[in-house]
């Protein structure tokens, strides 16, 4: 039984079975979450009522909160079996296949934007919008449920230019993944100098460098200059 819920979540940190994120979240609403499964706390608009059949079983989650207790949930479930050792996740990977026929997209003040590479591209200028746009059309795409697939592009998207780095480096393209040193490291983008982040940002399984999602890694870095 888990009776120290405290006590069990430092544990889970500390074996880096759940990313960091999710530990802040389930340290941060749990005692949210945990009202909603055990029913202490009725659903009272559409996205916790999901949450409560997801706790159910009768639905995948969907989204960060769900997806943070849905693996609290599981690795609870591992250790009130009896398993004090249990193995660590398979490291998450990205898909190379197409998450569905068609881009996500949306229409905004009468014009057609369309997801490509974590932003939305004007179809008719081919030019990306202003931030305040761009802030509008997350909004929009989140109230119409497109999030999930707008993600899953985005992925795909970064899989795509890393795929075509890498090759124009002379090396063998071996994919991308989670997280696949134990430990927190954050570091920037030698190329774009953009920040990047263990905790949510994918790795490189040629270099083990972090990933941006410019699609640079460290394969063919040379220090000092940039390659």
């Amino acid at each position: 039984m888990i009776r120290n819920t405290r006590k069990f979540l430092d544990r889970i940190e500390k074996e880096g079975w759940l990313p960091p994120e999710d530990i802040k979240r389930l340290r941060k609403y749990f005692d949210f979450y945990s009202s909603l499964e055990t029913g202490s706390r009725s659903p009272d608009n559409p996205e916790r009522h999901h949450f409560v059949q997801m706790c159910l079983g009768k639905c995948k989650p969907v989204g960060p909160h769900e997806h943070a207790y849905s693996e609290y949930m599981r690795w609870r479930s591992v250790i009130k079996r009896g398993n004090t050792s249990p193995k660590r996740p398979t490291p998450k990977r990205p898909s190379l296949e197409r998450p569905s026929p068609k881009r996500p997209s949306l229409e905004l003040d009468g014009r057609t934007y369309e997801r490509k590479s974590r932003k939305w591209l004007d179809t008719k200028k081919f030019i990306y919008p202003a931030v305040t746009i761009a802030s509008r059309l997350d909004a929009k795409a989140k109230t119409h449920g497109m999030s999930p697939n707008c993600q899953a592009w985005d992925e795909y998207d970064l899989v795509q230019s890393h795929r075509e780095y890498v090759e124009s480096k002379g090396e063998k393209y071996k994919g991308v993944t989670r997280r696949s040193k134990k430990g927190h490291r954050k570091t920037h983008c030698y190329q774009c100098q953009k920040e990047l982040d263990n905790a949510i940002d994918y790795e490189c399984l040629n270099c083990k460098w972090m990933l941006c999602w410019c699609g640079a890694c460290g394969c063919g870095y040379k220090a000092g200059w940039r390659s």
